[in-house]
C-alpha cells in the first residue's frame, strides 16, 4: 500500500478510535514549490461518520485557487461546494480498515487530480484527539 494511503488511513482510523468526540485530523499535501493545500477531518470514538472538508478559494491565497474547472472536477469527486465562507465538504462512513484506505485513496485523488499535487508527494497527516 502506498505511504500516503497508510498515512491517511492511519489518521482516521486514529480519531474514531482514540480520544473522544471532537477528533479532528489534517492532511496536508505540497506542490514541488513548497505551497500546500489541505484536507481536515472530523471524527468521534466509536463512530462511523467522517466529516471532511476540502479547502476551498475562501482560504487560499491568490496564487493557489481553484480554476472552474477544477472546481467542477471536485464536485464530479463527490465534494460538495462551499456554503459561504467555508469549504468543500463531504461525509463518509469508515467501518474498517479498508473503508479508511478507500477515503485515503480518495484524499489522495483530489490532491493530485485536483489541486495539482504531484502523485509521488508525501503528505503531512495531523491528528488531534480530544
Amino acid at each position: 500500500m502506498n505511504e500516503n494511503i497508510a498515512k491517511i488511513a492511519d489518521g482516521l482510523r486514529r480519531i474514531q478510535t482514540e480520544g473522544g468526540g471532537g477528533n479532528f485530523a489534517i492532511v496536508e499535501a505540497y506542490l514541488a514549490d513548497g505551497r500546500m493545500y489541505y484536507i481536515q477531518f472530523a471524527g468521534a470514538i466509536r463512530s462511523p461518520d467522517l466529516y471532511a472538508e476540502a479547502v476551498s478559494n475562501v482560504y487560499l491565497d491568490a496564487s493557489l485557487r481553484l480554476g472552474n474547472a477544477q472546481i467542477a472536477r471536485l464536485q464530479k469527486l463527490g465534494w460538495q461546494p462551499p456554503q459561504g465562507e467555508a469549504n468543500f465538504s463531504r461525509t463518509w462512513q469508515a467501518h474498517t480498515d479498508q473503508d479508511r484506505e478507500a477515503i485515503a485513496r480518495e484524499v489522495m485523488r483530489a490532491f493530485t487530480e485536483v489541486y495539482g499535487v504531484p502523485p509521488g508527494a508525501a503528505v503531512d497527516v495531523h491528528v488531534n484527539l480530544e
